[in-house]
């Protein structure tokens, strides 16, 4: 323990159960043991107390290792439903706030018959860890709504926790390797047996509140995609898989392990006290992915948190490296088509725990696409600028040239009758032009892509730029017509305005390719399998109420909204696949935002005819009258991320969602989903549009 004039301290409760007794609940689900939970178990405990000084006061253990008929530990060490709800509580009790507690099980999960059928209806089910005595008399499970009280106990503390279970708990099988066994009941069996609800963590309805309470809070229609708890709020989750996916364990150097501990221990070695979770999660899942491509670990709640602490740091948007090929010097990289990038576009790659992209002297390699998929892509190393550092699972790349021609925009530049004097226009628009040049020279020895090219006699142009009779740069539209919301105004005579000017056409350039951005295979399966729909809820709904969709009404071509608004974003999956998607927000101040998942997320998943829903409300920047917001979003059936796509507002710094803003605490934090990753190959067996889809619909606000 601490005072308050002392440092944070790091407290451990570490579960892992290889020994279930009895096996078999008595409505027949199987639970068989497992052989790596306790190694898994061993493995943190020795890191923990190498690197980071736990000693035995701070340490709360509960292991069963398999000895066939019977176990090694003393009964008052045993993972039990009473042991395990215990030692919550102890920890909970011991630590102060400020305190770290880190929360690891291994074992079993599963599925059961809700004791909520207020709460989840009466099929409903509880996603739950499985204590080693479920399979005696009385036994239970420990469930969602318990977890996520036991763990609300510890935020309201003021604890910072992070909770790993590398368990799952859908059904499904291993097939061809006797070594490799699956976290939850035999065959995904579900429990449907009836259990008594008198020995809860807390009252049914209490327990109801909080969850309701955490539900009611979510910033997105759909579910965290490991399907444990509800978005996590003051705390890490960190899960083995997808909610539809498998927990193996395998033999690793000899010795049996969960796949997400044993890579989770091999990503810690190499943490600095700068890695964010997100940083680790990076490493984590491409290495999951090199022995179980169909496993996806889940990282949910505080990604921007540092390891082990509770600092939170900003990460820019960068591309991960899901492998790298020695033998083939090739790497692969979870960008594709979805993407904006084409079979050529070039990336920079860059160490794992980098943070600042924008120094060219950390790169260390160079990368050329060359097999293009839907959401991942292999590209070429053609260059390695530091061979002291690896290219490895988990290195971060940026796409300095996305090798795509019809992304370039045509700026004309005109004088008009009605700017002021001739010469003063021409003057302004020979700076204009030498800016240009002198913008395009850089972006080459960077080997960048450039956005913009002079419009000549036969070709229309994207934009035209002119000055305007105030002495200001004026951007127009193909027509000349001038662009909206383009503040502040950039006059000709001010410091450096002709550089100014060229970052807003670039700026401009990206926003309109990703307006632009569609898949033109009518033949993909996914072709019109993407649906977006802007809803209206009835006038007198507010936050926190049920939505009555019967009363919902769509929102009809010209109807425009008020700030303050709010209205229904409905996604639904019409195709026979499992979608991993994100929405964008392109806003009247040009900038493009995902706003879901949230912040510092990668993708939401949605299942096969499913929909799913998001409640937002309509905003308008204090000096604007009107303003059109356009939701894309994209979807991919392979692995992606499209938050590379990201802008600030146009000449106003970096913006959030200032069109489209989710209700939202300071803690909540969402999803980060990677998509089915593609096996080896897929890339040269289908072309890249048969795995993405996009769609959009767009609002227009308008003060009264």
């Amino acid at each position: 323990m601490n005072d308050s004039n002392s440092r944070p301290e790091l407290f451990a409760l570490l579960i892992g159960i290889d020994y279930y007794a009895g096996n078999q609940t008595p409505d027949g689900v199987r639970y068989t043991s497992l052989r790596g939970c306790v190694n898994d178990i061993a493995g943190v405990e020795k890191f923990l107390r190498a690197r980071l000084q736990l000693d035995d006061a701070r340490l709360f253990k509960l292991t069963a290792t398999d000895l066939g008929i019977a176990v090694a530990e003393p009964p008052e060490k045993l993972p039990t439903r009473k042991n395990i709800i215990a030692a919550f509580d102890a920890v909970t009790q011991a630590a102060r706030a400020g305190d770290q507690v880190y929360i690891h099980y291994a074992g079993h999960g599963g599925r059961a018959a809700t004791l909520f059928p207020d709460l989840k209806g009466a099929d409903g089910l509880d996603e739950s860890i499985v204590p080693m005595d479920i399979g005696e008399p009385g036994g239970n499970y420990v469930r969602d709504l318990e977890m996520a009280t036991l763990l609300q106990r510890m935020t309201a503390k003021g604890l910072v926790v992070t909770l790993v279970l590398d368990a799952c708990h859908s059904g499904g099988a291993t097939r061809g390797n006797p070594n490799v066994r699956v976290r939850t009941a035999q065959n995904g069996q579900i429990d449907w047996m009836p259990r008594p609800a008198d020995n809860l963590v807390g009252a049914p309805q209490a327990l109801q509140a909080q969850w309701r309470d955490a539900s009611k809070n979510k910033t997105r229609g759909v579910e965290a995609a490991s399907g444990w708890l509800p978005e996590p709020r003051g705390y890490v989750l960190l899960a083995a898989c997808r909610a539809n996916e498998l927990a193996a364990e395998d033999d690793f150097d000899g010795a049996p392990h969960g796949a997400l501990t044993y890579w989770l221990l091999d990503a810690l070695q190499t943490m600095t006290r700068e890695t964010t979770y997100a940083l680790l999660y990076n490493r984590l899942v491409a290495q999951v992915h090199t022995r179980f491509v169909s496993q996806t670990p889940q990282l949910e709640g505080e990604m921007t948190r540092t390891l082990f602490g509770a600092d939170r740091l900003a990460v820019r948007a960068a591309i991960n490296v899901l492998s790298f090929d020695a033998a083939k010097n090739q790497v692969r990289v979870n960008v594709g088509q979805a993407g904006l990038v084409d079979v050529g576009a070039t990336l920079a790659i860059y160490p794992p725990e980098t943070r600042d992209f924008g120094d060219v002297t950390a790169r260390i390699a160079l990368a050329q696409i060359t097999a293009l998929g839907g959401g991942a892509s292999l590209a070429d190393v053609t260059a390695r600028l530091d061979v002291t550092k690896p290219i490895d699972a988990g290195s971060q790349a940026l796409v300095l040239n996305a090798g795509r021609l019809d992304l370039v925009r045509r700026v004309a530049l005109t004088t008009r009758a009605d700017g002021g004097a001739a010469r003063e226009q021409e003057q302004a628009l020979r700076a204009a032009s030498a800016a240009i040049a002198a913008a395009h020279a850089a972006h080459a020895a960077a080997g960048e892509m450039w956005w913009l090219e002079s419009a000549d006699a036969q070709a229309s142009p994207h934009y035209q730029v002119s000055v305007n009779a105030r002495g200001e740069y004026e951007i127009g539209d193909a027509g000349g017509a001038p662009l909206p919301h383009l503040t502040p105004a950039l006059r000709i005579d001010a410091p450096n305005a002709a550089p100014e000017l060229v970052k807003r056409l670039e700026h401009l350039a990206r926003y309109h390719a990703i307006v632009e951005l569609e898949n033109y295979d009518d033949v993909s399966p996914l072709a019109d399998k993407l649906t977006a729909q802007i809803l209206l809820p009835p006038p007198t709904w507010q936050r926190g109420q049920k939505i009555d969709w019967t009363a919902c009404a769509a929102l009809r071509a010209k109807e425009t909204l008020r700030p303050g608004d709010y209205f229904i974003l409905r996604l639904d999956n019409r195709s026979r696949f499992v979608l991993n998607f994100a929405v964008l927000d392109l806003a009247p101040d040009w900038s493009v935002t995902q706003i879901l998942p949230g912040a510092d997320q990668a993708l939401a998943t949605l299942e096969p005819g499913k929909g799913t829903h998001q409640v937002y409300r309509a905003t308008l920047a204090d000096t604007a009258q009107t303003g059109t917001d356009i939701l894309k979003a994209l979807a991919t059936t392979e692995m992606g991320d499209f938050r590379w796509l990201e802008l600030g507002a146009l000449g106003a710094g970096p913006s959030r969602g200032r069109g489209a803003v989710t209700p939202r605490t300071a803690l909540d934090a969402l999803l980060h989903s990677v998509a089915f990753p593609a096996t080896r190959g897929v890339e040269t067996a289908r072309a890249a549009s048969q795995v993405w889809t996009t769609t959009q619909v767009q609002f227009t606000t308008q003060r009264a």
